[in-house]
């Protein structure tokens, strides 16, 4: 069971402080020993001092802004977040160096100091505690995504993608760190991409509307190649956005089954996970995101319980029921749009 955090703060001629009673059972611990001894890079300044015959740990914050305080009235975008995961890796790598826990760190928004854009981010130690950092974070994560500026599709795929890592029960730092670096390489990608095509963007937003239509007529005409009668076609709507033109198909396809419900092999599965017969790498998508199937009149799909759900013409339609769709309809998969033709 994890042990309640009990702190104060202390505020004098000297200095402001953070102040956490000690357990004198550690007093000999590794973990004390290390903060005593070293300098850390991340950990707050810290002393320990004996105060009626109690073992206290003080946490120098005199001219730190607390996390909490830099988030009011905010909204956390790509690169405050980014920079907060980036710190909390690093922090706890140091942290291993020393022999010093990760559970023993502190995740919590209170208790976390930096400056006004959240950078030379630096943590408090409680020795022995006994909380999980995984929980920690997970909490600390769902906190940030209330407050994410949800308009920005860099910001929503990279705090949605780090909530998947952290709900994982035995998710390990090196998760966390490889999503990151991911993250490094697509916005190089993305701006060698931007550098390279200035011209389409600039075409694109000179006139939005004639190149949808272009782009929905090209995909029209590779309709040609398959046969309509067998199948049903789902057509994806133009987009401006980079990431979804490159890595999410022009077109899906679903077989209609006379026998409807007893073919499993012409059921399309749509998620993010690479078992799925179509993969979007989206991170807002869901690993089981929803599933089409057809007959030979009508085509359905199913959501399978996604986070940001799926969409007939608009509307969210229920989990895990079959839901009907017509020729000419819209199905979107959290906001990647296709058209049934």
């Amino acid at each position: 069971m994890e042990s309640k955090i009990e702190y104060k703060r202390k505020d004098g001629v000297s200095g402001s402080y953070i102040v956490f009673e000690i357990d004198c059972i550690y007093e000999e611990s590794v973990e004390v020993k290390m903060l005593q001894n070293n300098n850390i890079s991340g950990i707050l300044s810290c002393d320990f001092r004996y105060e009626d015959n109690r073992l206290y740990l003080y946490y120098d914050t005199t001219d730190k802004t607390v996390v909490s305080d830099i988030m009011k009235g905010q909204e956390m975008t790509y690169d405050l977040l980014y920079g907060l995961y980036q710190a909390f890796i690093k922090t706890m790598k140091r942290c291993e160096k020393y022999l010093i826990s990760a559970d023993s760190i502190l995740f919590r928004k209170d208790l976390i100091f930096g400056n006004r854009k959240c950078r030379e981010l630096e943590f408090c130690v409680l020795p022995g505690m006994n909380s999980s950092f995984r929980k920690q974070l997970k909490s600390l994560t769902e906190e940030f995504m209330k407050i994410s500026d949800h308009e920005d599709r860099k910001c929503v795929e990279f705090i949605y993608g780090i909530y998947d890592i952290v709900s994982e029960n035995n998710f390990h730092v090196s998760d966390m760190e490889n999503f990151l670096n991911e993250q490094g390489i697509l916005d190089t990608d993305e701006k060698n991409r931007v550098s390279g095509s200035s011209n389409v963007i600039e075409a694109e937003s000179d006139d939005s509307s004639e190149i949808r239509y272009k782009d929905t007529e090209q995909n029209m005409d590779k309709i040609s190649d398959y046969d309509t009668g067998e199948c049903f076609c789902l057509v994806k709507r133009n987009t401006k956005n980079i990431f979804i033109k490159e890595f999410v198909p022009h077109m899906i396809n679903v077989k209609k089954s006379i026998s409807f419900g007893c073919g499993a092999k012409d059921i399309v599965h749509i998620g993010r996970s690479s078992e799925n017969e179509v993969m979007f790498p989206q991170n807002y998508i869901s690993r089981s995101h929803a599933i089409l199937e057809a007959d030979e009149n009508f085509l359905y799909v199913t959501d399978r319980g996604s986070l940001n759900g799926t969409f007939v013409n608009g509307e969210r339609i229920a989990t895990n029921v079959k839901t009907r769709c017509r020729v000419h309809d819209e199905i979107t998969f959290a906001d990647i749009c296709f058209v049934v033709t």
